[in-house]
């Protein structure tokens, strides 16, 4: 699953992963050794990862932001918030059923108005009235009208579009890269977007000539999260024919791990997660086993740990697969500025 900021039908995807989905790119420091012990105590209905020295909190009284200190930059006064985007978050102020969008001082810069709304990112953000949708800048004015009926964030200069059936391209003027008329569509990374054509996958460029020919029946992540299809990760796309197993190829189309059962996750920051349906393990970008554990579930490694669980509780192990926090959390997120967010019970807090 990608860091991927999805667009958003109709409420930020908030409390349902707190782990590698979001972050993927912060490295800890050198000194840097998680401890488990709290440095904010579980006081909160959830608590997101720290974007920028802030992180996103629900209270009883509402949503808002705290710093590393746990101290409030923005009260708990929001019906309902997103992550920090391009400066920007998503917001609810209770009066109505709409969005908008605050700054990092709370104050709403595009007042509540649309009925559904995404991130922003590479500037723009996805809006709509619950049937069609456009794209506005950060002082809420349209760039691409209400048009389509379905839209992804941008990501390499290009957004997927929905028009009746079929999928598309644009780039940030509103310009198509290609006109829709794919079955199936997702986002650039890596240079390369995943495109459908009946019912096989394959991959474009961002001239929108095909790189790898549609012959795949599955890639990572469609219809997981949204309609729109995942894609690369660190080189590689995880691609199937049968379902249960998943392979690797690389930017030529080349299989160059080949399928297996367990297999499938993205890869980030170098491994991916394989399961064998009673331990997690991690492969590095050749196939090779780079970590073997006994624990049942795991999540990618950010900062150099990654959250595993035995089923019940989870902890954190290193990149030599040493238990480091033993399992003792309900749920775990990802160490980010060397805080990450827990949960015992019903309440959420940070662990250094």
């Amino acid at each position: 699953m990608k860091a991927l900021s999805r667009f958003l039908w109709s409420i930020p995807l908030l409390a349902v992963l707190v782990s590698s989905c979001s972050i993927m790119s912060p490295s800890a420091p050198k000194a840097f050794h998680p401890t488990g012990k709290f440095s904010i105590t579980p006081r909160f209905n959830f608590a997101g990862p720290f974007v920028n020295g802030i992180a996103l909190v629900d209270t009883r009284q509402g949503w808002g932001f705290i710093n590393k200190s746990g101290k409030y930059v923005i009260g708990p006064n929001l019906t309902i918030a997103g992550d920090f985007s391009n400066g920007l978050a998503l917001a609810g102020d209770g009066r109505s059923a709409l969005w908008g969008y605050i700054n990092t001082a709370g104050k709403f810069v595009i007042i509540p108005q649309f009925r559904t709304a995404g991130d922003f990112s590479e500037g723009l953000a996805n809006v709509g009235d619950g049937n069609r949708y456009g794209l506005i800048d950060k002082t809420g004015k349209y760039v691409i009208p209400l048009q389509f009926e379905g839209i992804d964030g941008f990501s390499g200069g290009f957004a997927a579009v929905r028009v009746g059936v079929k999928y598309g391209f644009i780039d940030t003027s509103g310009k198509y890269l290609v006109r829709p008329k794919f079955d199936g569509a997702g986002r650039f990374a890596d240079g390369l977007a995943a495109i459908k054509v009946g019912n096989k996958w394959g991959f474009i460029d961002t001239k929108g000539k095909y790189r790898v020919k549609p012959r795949f029946k599955y890639v990572t992540d469609v219809g997981l999260c949204c309609e729109f299809a995942s894609g690369f990760s660190n080189g590689l796309a995880a691609v199937s024919n049968d379902g249960p197993n998943w392979g690797y190829i690389d930017k030529t189309g080349r299989m160059v791990i080949k399928p297996q059962p367990g297999f499938g996750a993205d890869f980030v920051n170098g491994l991916a997660v394989v399961n064998n349906g009673t331990t997690s393990s991690f492969i590095d970008r050749k196939g090779n086993y780079a970590i073997r554990t006994y624990y049942k579930y795991a999540q990618p490694f950010v900062s150099g740990f990654a959250p595993v669980g035995n089923g019940t509780k989870w902890g954190y192990i290193d990149r030599s697969g040493k238990t480091v926090i033993k399992p003792q959390f309900d749920a775990a997120g990802d160490f980010v500025d060397g805080l990450a967010a827990v949960s015992i019970g019903m309440k959420w807090g940070y662990i250094s």
